[in-house]
């Protein structure tokens, strides 16, 4: 995931350039520590330059002091040779020779002890050098490893701050892609539930339009099977009438069998009609079957036993 190794990679530069003020430290240090140890060691070559002056100066004192003796011992002896009337060339040369000589052995001596002095402050210069040279060494060493360490460390701090930011980073989209799914759901659910709320409600409608129009069907079905059925009642009682005045001898049994035949044929049938409309129509029609037979039983035309066997052929 770049966007997680971007993040997360800016985090751990950020670690390095807080420490890096350590590593500065750390280089600034060791310039300090180089810098006392080039001081000291300088300072001890220095004093031992001095040694060699003074070295140089105490044997030039010594030969002039030499000279001087040599000089003085000289004077003296010349003195002495003449006071004693001494004065062979031979004696005086074996005195001056011995004069020499011994004039000789002091310089040589004081040079040689010269030329140690020198040679022993020359060691110890090389030796100051050596000691220098080691242990700026040592404090390089030390201090790159110091570097190091500490370089290793702020490395480990920015590698543990990468890892925390980039799983930080994943899981923070992780958590934003969790929100945005659920958020999308509930808007879908929202939509759905909304949809649903919508076909419902038209669905409530079109039942209640579709149960006033049942309701207005039926009352038309019902108004108009109460008209025939009336109608058909008074046409029926009219030709009962009708036939008893043309004719005074017709039979009970044959006027309850035209009745029973007109009521039967006056029937309703379910076909075309909704089940609502059919029972209303059947409704109307027993209704008015009954009060035809009331009519027919009170004019005298059928009996009652007619009228029981009507009821129960038509189902009444």
């Amino acid at each position: 995931m770049q966007g997680a190794s971007n993040y997360a990679q800016a985090q751990a530069d950020l670690i390095k350039k807080q420490q890096q003020y350590l590593l500065d430290e750390a280089k600034k240090s060791e310039e300090n520590r180089l810098k006392a140890l080039e001081s000291s060691n300088q300072q001890a070559i220095n004093q031992l330059n001095q040694n060699k002056v003074t070295v140089n100066e105490n044997a030039d004192s010594l030969n002039r002091q030499e000279y001087l003796y040599k000089m003085l011992n000289q004077e003296a002896l010349n003195q002495n040779l003449s006071r004693y009337r001494i004065g062979t060339s031979g004696a005086r040369e074996t005195s001056l020779n011995d004069l020499y000589a011994q004039y000789g052995e002091n310089v040589n001596k004081i040079n040689t002890d010269r030329n140690q002095g020198l040679r022993d402050i020359d060691n110890q210069i090389s030796d100051t050098n050596l000691a220098y040279e080691t242990n700026k060494n040592t404090a390089l060493s030390e201090e790159a490893l110091k570097r190091l360490q500490l370089q290793q460390s702020i490395d480990a701090q920015a590698l543990d701050r990468y890892n925390n930011a980039y799983n930080w980073f994943v899981q923070e989209e992780a958590r934003k892609q969790a929100l945005k799914e659920y958020e999308a759901a509930q808007a879908q659910i929202e939509r759905e539930y909304q949809l649903q709320k919508e076909q419902l409600a038209f669905q409530r409608e079109y039942q209640q339009q579709q149960l006033a129009y049942e309701k207005l069907k039926w009352q038309q079905e019902y108004e108009l099977s109460k008209k025939q059925a009336e109608s058909y009642s008074y046409d029926l009682i009219d030709s009962i009438q009708n036939n008893q005045q043309k004719t005074q001898n017709t039979s009970n049994f044959s006027n309850a069998s035209a009745l029973q035949s007109k009521l039967s044929k006056s029937k309703p049938t379910q076909y075309g009609s909704t089940n609502s409309a059919y029972t209303m129509k059947y409704n109307a029609w027993k209704e008015n079957a009954k009060l035809s037979l009331q009519d027919a039983l009170k004019s005298g035309q059928i009996t009652e036993s007619d009228v029981k066997t009507i009821y129960k052929n038509l189902g009444l």
